[in-house]
């Protein structure tokens, strides 16, 4: 699928380097992906909220992502925190 941003012959060149990367190549950029955006989640919440624990973080980060009920579960005596 073709970004609306990205030129044809840009995508076709994307395409062409994602399939260059090869199965193993392409796994370990989405695994890098992955990471950067965890990292910059964590980041973002550090940023809003520097009272945070890093335990805090955390939680905030399991709330933002997996919402309140997973949060509740998971820590049923603490208080749900803002991401």
């Amino acid at each position: 699928m073709q970004a609306e941003d990205t030129t044809p012959d840009i995508h076709r060149r994307q395409m062409l380097a994602y399939e260059r990367l090869g199965p193993q190549g392409r796994a370990e950029l989405g695994l890098a992906l992955s990471q950067a955006v965890y990292e910059g989640a964590l980041s973002g919440i550090r940023h809003r909220h520097p009272e945070y624990t890093p335990h805090e973080v955390i939680r905030a980060y399991v709330h933002m992502v997996h919402g309140a009920e997973v949060a509740r579960a998971t820590w049923p005596d603490k208080r749900l925190l803002s991401p």
